[in-house]
């Protein structure tokens, strides 16, 4: 009954990482279309906006895994990550509209951070993270995508969060300025949000959130990429102590001292491990 459980939570978290991986490539692809054929930022969002907040909401499903144990990742981690996208693409993108045609021109007009450069780098990280964890699960891992999860991010996450901020800096411009969707008292509930301060706010959170989260992938890209080369490492000397079975015992006793402290070195280091 117990393996039979862990196979089913198995299947289930392929099939959910599959899923996000297939809408994700289906939103970049949507995106790289909509740029091809020269539509504006408010038409490419237009164009995407179904896809984007089925795929950005089905990503609360991953704190409730992490907080029941199903994979090993930080609750408190993950759910700082998937509130800010919900509130990117709902309080912000959503609410105010007019921050879809936000930008932000910097390096003589090399680098433009607006919407289309928020998806780009979003739906990238993505389409890596969840084939890395669909492949995991099937133990189907290549080298290259692992290298390309804790890599990927040394770009991809300072220009998704610059994008952010400039959408987020906008909506809160208009909303300083025409008001934005607040809850104003006195109401039934005597309860009210002014929805400019709860930007600044969101905003404020990135000087704590972002370094932590960045120094975060930073140190498990070291700890993940040094212990799949210790893997291979050990798994390059284990073969070569198998190749010794074919040589006869009174061969294999007139090995130098090299040989049997290379015997030595792998019986006793221990088995790397990865986490997720």
């Amino acid at each position: 009954m117990h393996d039979e459980h862990g196979t089913s939570v198995q299947t289930y978290v392929t099939w959910y990482n599959a899923w996000l991986a297939g809408a994700w490539t289906r939103i970049l692809y949507l995106l790289c279309t909509s740029v091809w054929y020269g539509k504006d930022r408010i038409e490419t969002y237009d164009g995407l906006r179904n896809e984007l907040l089925l795929a950005q909401t089905l990503a609360i499903m991953e704190v409730i895994h992490a907080a029941v144990g199903i994979v090993r990742s930080s609750a408190f981690l993950t759910a700082m990550q998937v509130a800010s996208r919900l509130v990117v693409v709902w309080a912000v993108l959503q609410c105010v509209p007019s921050s879809q045609n936000a930008e932000l021109v910097l390096v003589n007009g090399t680098l433009k951070l607006n919407v289309i450069s928020l998806l780009l780098a979003w739906s990238i990280t993505e389409i890596i993270r969840y084939t890395f964890y669909m492949l995991k699960e099937l133990d189907a891992l290549p080298y290259m995508l692992s290298w390309m999860r804790y890599t990927a991010f040394i770009l991809l996450y300072p220009i998704g969060v610059a994008s952010e901020l400039v959408l987020a800096w906008s909506a809160w411009n208009h909303a300083a300025k025409h008001g934005g969707p607040s809850i104003k008292m006195p109401n039934a509930f005597n309860f009210g949000i002014d929805y400019s301060t709860c930007i600044l706010v969101f905003m404020g959170a990135y000087f704590y959130g972002f370094p932590m989260l960045y120094m975060h992938m930073v140190h498990q890209r070291k700890k993940v990429l040094s212990s799949i080369s210790r893997g291979k490492q050990r798994s390059s000397r284990s073969e070569e102590i198998q190749s010794l079975a074919c040589y006869p015992d009174s061969e294999v006793r007139k090995l130098n001292p090299q040989a049997w402290m290379l015997i030595g070195q792998v019986l006793q280091q221990p088995r790397a491990s990865s986490g997720r």
